[in-house]
């Protein structure tokens, strides 16, 4: 034994004088002190284990030098290799993205929905905890406000350069795109795609804006979705907004170039430069290019077309048609339905006179109804080849009237005046009459009771009156007391045995009738 001793003390004297020793490989690589070989191929190196419960302290191992491989059986902080840089011990492989110099995540090694950040200063005052965040690019969710700046909000998405990087309580928002949502503070559920979009918002909510500064000056604006270039860019506080198209509601800028001018709340722009100088005007719809594209402050518009009402700054106006009511400036309360931007539409109409003018020719082939006011028909006569109802007068001045097919109904008023004719003065237009015969055997019904049967009559409805008829005579015992409408297509009738002995009458037809 002792010669197996100094014979191996001897090889490693021998083997120090050559600076390199081979274990397992009588011929070292020169660039090595240590090479170690297995021929078989199934062994390894066991590198020395130890239980770190603290990555930032040395313990359990006493003073280690740099460098210093072990391998960590801690399953908390992390199974795996480690190394001591002469502060903290260090992941060998695989690194993670917290251990990256402008990348932070997890650290305490639960793995439990913490924030992920890559960039430099991304994410700087998270506290580590279970915020769910996730921010790429510089100073993304950086957070640079308040008295210490160490809020950051919750499952907030940020990406590109500076997206969210004020956040400090606002949650779930999504911000992409240079600077977009980077001053948002406390505003929630915001989603910003684009450079610059929703840049100025602070605490709005629940805003959509897609597009390069979409929504850009909105502050406290909810509610609102802006798809397109500059599409509400200058709305500052306004709600319930829809824009959809370059420009669509951009707001005008205010004098010396000052933004975050817009209220205006429960608009709808649809196309390039829809309602694009609205600034504080509510409640208007706009669909087309440079539809109500000058409308600034006034309401309750709607535009349908191509640069239809673009000129207008009027109140509470229709424009449908290419180009409807472009050159009708101030007008309000008006209809314009054109395709062009004549001063004479096809239909025009006054809202506050109830009045509509039709300039051209009028065929009525399926009926005419005039409700109030009364219709005249002056030199020249109407041909109608439909019906004709007026409900509150029909003058006839000239010709007259022609009725080729159909009918001329007269319900009340003042009748028609060249022939004096009047049908009713009181009560309520008949609508409708339905006939319907049914074949049924009532039951036997005792004597002194009553017994109620229903009827099925399609299209019956509440409200209406009811007419019915046996097709054969009964006793005198049997009485029909009431007939109504029970409920949609059925009709309740209630039968009385005024007598002491029960009637059972033979199966026949019933008729009846509904009106309306």
């Amino acid at each position: 034994m002792k010669s197996l001793i100094l014979s191996f003390i001897t090889l490693f004297i021998f083997s120090i004088s050559f600076a390199q020793v081979g274990i397992g490989n009588t011929n070292p690589d020169a660039s090595s002190l240590l090479d170690i070989s297995n021929a078989a191929g199934d062994k390894g190196i066991l590198i020395p284990r130890v239980d770190i419960a603290d990555l930032s302290t040395a313990a359990p191992v006493t003073t280690p030098l740099e460098s210093l491989l072990v391998y960590n059986t801690n399953a908390t902080t992390g199974t795996g290799f480690y190394y001591w840089d002469s502060t903290k011990w260090t992941r060998v492989a695989p690194i993670r993205i917290d251990d990256l110099e402008d990348g932070k995540s997890d650290v305490d090694g639960t793995q439990d929905g913490s924030s992920v950040y890559l960039g430099i200063n991304a994410g700087d005052t998270d506290d580590s905890s279970d915020n769910k965040n996730t921010g790429i690019g510089y100073q993304t969710l950086q957070n640079v406000v308040g008295t210490d700046a160490t809020s950051i909000g919750q499952n907030n998405t940020a990406i590109g350069y500076r997206a969210l990087r004020a956040n400090t309580d606002g949650n779930n928002n999504v911000a992409i795109g240079q600077t977009a949502l980077v001053a948002n503070t406390t505003g929630k559920s915001n989603v910003a795609v684009g450079q610059n979009a929703l840049n100025d918002n602070i605490g709005g909510e629940s805003n959509v804006a897609i597009g390069i500064s979409s929504q850009g000056k909105n502050i406290s604006g909810i509610n609102n979705v802006a798809l397109g270039s500059q599409s509400l860019r200058h709305n500052a506080t306004g709600d319930n907004n829809t824009a959809l198209g370059d420009y669509a509601l951009r707001g005008s800028l205010a004098v010396g170039g000052a933004g975050n001018v817009g209220s205006s709340s429960f608009n709808v722009a649809v196309g390039n430069n829809a309602l694009q100088a609205n600034e504080s005007g509510d409640n208007n719809v706009a669909v087309g290019s440079d539809a109500l594209k000058e409308i600034v402050s006034t309401t309750n518009n709607t535009a349908i077309g191509y640069q239809a009402g673009s000129a207008n700054t009027g109140t509470a106006n229709v424009f449908v048609g290419y180009q409807a009511g472009k050159n009708e400036l101030g007008g309000s309360n008006t209809l314009y339905i054109a395709n062009s931007s004549t001063a004479t539409p096809l239909i025009h109409g006054d809202f506050s006179t109830n009045q509509l003018t039709i300039n051209g020719t009028t065929d009525v082939t399926n009926g005419l109804t005039v409700t109030t006011g009364g219709l005249t028909v002056a030199a020249g006569g109407a041909d109608i080849t439909g019906k004709i109802t007026a409900n509150n007068g029909l003058d006839v001045i000239a010709t007259g009237i022609t009725v080729t097919a159909g009918g001329l109904d007269v319900t009340a008023g003042n009748g028609i005046t060249t022939t004096n004719i009047t049908v009713g003065a009181t009560g309520t237009q008949i609508t409708n009459i339905i006939k319907a015969t049914v074949t049924l055997d009532l039951p036997s019904i005792s004597g002194n009771s009553a017994f109620n049967q229903d009827f099925t009559v399609t299209g019956a409805t509440t409200g209406s009156s009811v007419i019915i008829s046996p097709q054969n005579n009964f006793t005198n015992r049997l009485a029909i007391a009431v007939a109504r409408v029970r409920n949609a297509d059925t009709v309740q009738v209630r039968f009385v045995n005024i007598g002491g002995a029960a009637v059972d009458l033979a199966s026949m037809d019933w008729y009846i009738t509904v009106i309306k």
